[in-house]
């Protein structure tokens, strides 16, 4: 049975709208199922993918939904819970059995909205995907699988890191940089890492908090790099680093506070 929704929300590279107006948790469950046949096309095989997911106060409820559509239609599910955009990409290099991955987010967007990035075989689902895939949601005749998949929880941010250390650690050692991730996914892995690497780090708005309180999390926008250029400034580091809501997107402040093109 197929369910209503706003075919707006499916665009050019991924499925972006207003949660509670565009996007419920039903519509999520069902895009799982859909991933999942139009990945197959018509082939009852065992296959795996991960799922992470953004800082909005949303996320993790759809999130659940979306797993809970490809554990239904058989997928074998990794979640890889909150962390950015790219380590998704990463994790189809990382976990042997991934064939794809799905990241709930709405990137640089503001709080209200959400949405999910996809996957497939290391290429981007984009528009001519994305709309083979809104049309099998709308049939909503899904194949029902031989066996439900399984799910497992995956450390995806402690492989990443261990594998940037293999060839950066200690390379930013006498390095002062300035880190502000919005209150989004940056805050759970650059901090980390940048010290690990050898770095002083000085931290802004790490706290993951979906309402993105400090700021807009869109680092394109100048005014949004008020504060990182500041505090270069007051402290004196070698550069500042600004990550949009997922991750994927940096500003780069220098030492005398001012953009990089």
């Amino acid at each position: 049975m197929s369910i209503k929704f706003n075919d707006i929300v499916f665009g050019k590279n991924d499925i972006r709208g207003i949660v509670g107006k565009d996007l419920t948790p039903e519509l999520f469950k069902e895009v799982g199922k859909a991933y999942s046949q139009y990945v197959r096309q018509g082939q009852d095989r065992k296959m795996a993918v991960s799922v992470g997911c953004d800082a909005r106060k949303h996320s993790p409820e759809l999130t659940k939904a979306l797993i809970e559509g490809l554990l239904e239609s058989g997928v074998d599910v990794y979640d890889m819970g909150m962390c950015p955009t790219p380590l998704g990409y990463f994790s189809e290099y990382t976990i042997p059995d991934v064939e794809g991955s799905l990241i709930v987010t709405a990137s640089h967007n503001p709080s209200e909205y959400n949405g999910v990035k996809m996957t497939f075989q290391k290429v981007g689902l984009t528009e001519g995907k994305i709309t083979e895939l809104k049309e099998i949601v709308k049939k909503g005749d899904f194949q029902s699988p031989l066996a439900k998949g399984s799910l497992k929880q995956f450390d995806i941010i402690g492989e990443y890191i261990k594998f940037q250390l293999k060839e950066f650690s200690g390379k930013g050692k006498g390095v002062k940089v300035v880190v502000d991730s919005a209150n989004a996914t940056g805050g759970v892995v650059a901090p980390q890492l940048y010290r690990d690497m050898g770095c002083e780090v000085i931290e802004l708005f790490s706290e993951p908090d979906g309402d993105f309180p400090n700021h807009h999390p869109n680092p394109s926008d100048e005014r949004t790099l008020a504060a990182l250029k500041a505090k270069v400034i007051e402290t004196g580091a070698d550069f500042g680093i600004a990550f949009d809501g997922d991750s994927d997107r940096i500003g780069i402040v220098d030492n005398a506070g001012r953009s990089l093109p």
